[in-house]
Formats: C-alpha cells, structure tokens, sequence
C-alpha cells in the first residue's frame, strides 16, 4: 500500500530518485556517483500541460486520418464517429493549450504561429531530411512546400491585422461564408 498523504508522497519522490553516494539503503553502494539529474527549463505544470496537449492534438489529427480511410473504405457513418471523437480530441487540447496560457491573442499569436513556421521550415524539417532514406526525405519535402505557403498566409494575416482596425479581411478561398463559431 502506497504512503498517504504529504509524508508519503515525499517518500515516494525520495524513492524515485537515485541512490546517494554512500545510501546503502536504497541499493546504493560507497563507489556510487549521484547521475545528474536533467531539470527542465520550464515548470512542470508547464511540460505536463504541453504533454497533454501534444497528445491530445496526435489524436485528433489520428482521428481525422482514421475518418479518411474509413470514408475511402466506403464507411460514412464510421467516417463521421472518427470525426466527431476527433472534435472532441481538439477541444480538449485547445483547453490544455490554453490553460499553459499559449493563447494569448491577435498580435502575439501571429507571431508566434509565424515563429513556429519559420523553425518548422528552416531547422526541424532540413534536418529530418538529412538524416532519412530518400522516400522519407520526399514526403518531408512536399510537407516544406506547404508549410511555406502557410508561413505565406499567417505573414499576410499579420499584415492585414496592422493594416486593420478590427478584425482581418480573409480572401475568398478562406471565407465560405460561415461564421468561424461554426467551422
């Protein structure tokens, strides 16, 4: 039975740690050298909150994967549950985004949004590619191409919203018509 209370669960983060030098006790031994242990650089709360949301949102876009291939197999009503348990999967990482005070509004959010591009394109992805086999490296390359004209879009938003004074003109391709409260 696990200890309760404060008392217990400092026993049980003392006993998820290594041995110190000298700790007979815990399977230690004189010779032992303490590992260093890596410490983020940002809170806990913080990591577990980018964790969750991070596998909230692989689900999601599983889910939607899963819906594809249901519709292709000829299954609607399959494809149309995968679809439903991945909206569900999107508010749930959009409230843990949230929560880790990720969405913060107009100006900050474009940055951010352009920042992340700018990383995928220029660091994450190049490197990938370096390091695969050359159908792998292909699939990273076509994901450049788009991801370049997302930077595009979000640098054109960025621009609308400074040249507005309220909210953004979206080009026809974009506006539909239907309120954003609906997509």
């Amino acid at each position: 039975m696990a200890p309760a209370g404060l008392a217990g669960r400092l026993e049980l983060h003392r006993m998820a740690l290594p041995p110190a030098p000298g700790d007979l006790t815990r399977g230690g031994d004189l010779s032992a050298k303490r590992e260093e242990i890596d410490v983020s650089r940002i809170p806990r709360f913080q990591e577990h909150l980018k964790t969750g949301f991070t596998a909230e949102a692989a689900s999601a876009a599983r889910f939607r994967a899963y819906a594809a291939q249901a519709q292709r197999d000829g299954l609607p009503q399959l494809a149309r549950a995968w679809l439903d348990l991945a909206a569900a999967k999107d508010q749930l990482a959009l409230a843990l985004l949230d929560a880790a005070g990720q969405v913060r509004g107009k100006e900050t959010d474009l940055a951010s949004a352009i920042s992340e591009e700018r990383y995928e394109n220029d660091i994450l992805y190049p490197k990938m590619i370096r390091d695969v086999t050359e159908p792998v490296a292909d699939v990273f390359l076509k994901l450049v191409a788009s991801q370049k004209e997302h930077l595009r879009r979000l640098e054109a938003l960025r621009e609308s919203l400074n040249a507005s004074k309220g909210d953004v003109e979206l080009p026809p391709e974009v506006d539909k018509g239907v309120p954003a409260t609906a997509r």
